[in-house]
């Protein structure tokens, strides 16, 4: 059914992965961000839309999880006063967020092909937003945000959506644990490797030997602050050294690579070893 009321706003509230079906500290903090948005802003206009859908060992979506937990937060005339709201509970990544999230704004009518364009705005923790907005920096072709744009194009729905970090909602990361900052900085290393998948599938027009530069200083500046954090932290990460090392190997021989063929091993290499990291520094996922 096509909507009778057009919006000027889409609030995107990214998902977090759940543990044993419970929203994290990560994604409570999320929501809190929201509900005091909403308690203190016109939201007449706003689409809000919360986006995840069930990922492995879960049995629930993202976006029911924050949907409930949202809903317990604010009063029923909060949720009145905001213009619609949107569930998107397909999605498992940050790229499918975008894909599926377009997908049902068309299918769902609330904003029909034609209509005015809408402004949107981001929100999630800081440092998720972080890379996505410095990837979109660094790597254009690359970017989730020029993502976005083209998905609700090909949807035939207009958005205006602004490259500036002050324009979206960062809510702080909760974990200030050392475990919570070595995951933090094993984060910034997906820069690097969002590089090398643009390489890998030659979508960058750019001398790489200038485009390498700064995921490369990234990476090495985030791995010298896990090794500097691992060494301060009486041996209880050391187990992590071996893996380190590797990454380190990765990011400096493939950073004097430019042929796709040469880098795809390497980059399916630190794809493994980031996930497993990933998984295993995140003090929601222990």
């Amino acid at each position: 059914m096509v909507s009778e009321k057009e919006f000027d706003n889409l609030l995107i509230v990214l998902g977090k992965r759940l543990n044993q079906d419970t929203l994290t500290l990560e994604g409570v903090s999320r929501i809190e961000a929201l509900a005091d948005i909403v308690k203190h802003q016109d939201m007449s206009t706003t689409i809000v839309a919360f986006c995840g859908g069930i990922t492995e060992g879960q049995s629930r979506s993202e976006a029911a999880a924050m949907l409930e937990h949202f809903q317990s937060l604010v009063t029923e005339t909060d949720i009145q006063g905001i213009g619609a709201i949107l569930v998107e509970d397909a999605s498992t990544n940050t790229v499918e967020n975008i894909q599926l999230l377009a997908k049902e704004l068309t299918e769902s009518g609330i904003v029909p092909p034609g209509s005015r364009p809408v402004n949107v705005t981001l929100l999630s923790n800081d440092y998720h937003l972080y890379r996505v907005f410095t990837v979109q920096r660094l790597l254009d072709q690359q970017g989730l945000l020029k993502y976005l744009v083209q998905c609700c194009q090909q949807a035939g729905l207009a958005i205006k959506l602004s490259y500036d970090p002050h324009q979206h909602v960062f809510v702080p990361y909760p974990h200030k644990e050392t475990q919570g900052q070595l995951f933090v900085l094993l984060d910034r290393l997906t820069i690097y490797r969002v590089y090398l998948q643009g390489v890998v599938a030659g979508v960058f027009s750019e001398p790489l030997s200038e485009l390498v530069k700064e995921p490369y200083r990234i990476a090495q500046a985030s791995l010298e602050a896990l090794e500097n954090q691992i060494d301060n932290s009486c041996g209880l990460f050391n187990a992590l050294c071996e893996q380190l090392a590797t990454i380190r190997e990765v990011v400096e021989t493939t950073a004097q690579l430019t042929e796709p063929n040469s880098l795809a091993l390497p980059l399916a290499k630190l794809d493994e070893l980031l996930t497993q990291l990933n998984r295993a520094l995140d003090p929601e996922q222990a």
